[in-house]
């Protein structure tokens, strides 16, 4: 089994963001999990199961969806298009993990992206990174199935 760390975790979330979508972030000072209001789900299947869980404010899709597609924040709506943003992320940012977990070498699955009402998941066992991108929030948490 390959061992990841938060600062891994923090640097594959970190070159996903900065690639895709040119938002630029950093490990989150402050509790800013009040204002994460959005969430997104995938999971991976293979030599071991896991999932990723992100959780977003509005804020923060308006900037990663704006940046997507090429338009100013104001511009979107975070329940519509940020929301297909957080999906794609999570998609993105599962196939960066499965294949450092190694994909390369042993077969995983990953699943479709969806999108949530509420985070679920996480909780005791999740290695969480959290990052903020102009005060807004972004919280990547990966479990692993038992």
């Amino acid at each position: 089994m390959t061992e990841i760390t938060i600062n891994e975790l923090e640097q594959i979330v970190t070159d996903a963001l900065e690639r895709t979508a040119f938002v630029m972030v950093d490990v989150e000072d402050e509790d800013l999990s009040g204002m994460l209001s959005h969430h997104a789900r995938v999971v991976y299947s293979g030599p071991e199961n896991g999932q990723l869980l992100l959780s977003a404010s509005g804020g923060f899709l308006a900037e990663l969806a704006s940046n997507l597609i090429g338009v100013e924040p104001d511009e979107v709506s975070p329940d519509l298009e940020g929301v297909d943003a957080l999906a794609e992320l999570a998609n993105i940012l599962g196939g960066s993990l499965v294949n450092r977990l190694g994909a390369e070498s042993v077969p995983y699955t990953l699943g479709l992206p969806e999108s949530l009402s509420a985070a679920t998941g996480g909780g005791a066992g999740s290695l969480v990174c959290r990052l903020e991108s102009e005060g807004e929030p972004l919280h990547v948490s990966w479990t692993r199935a038992a």
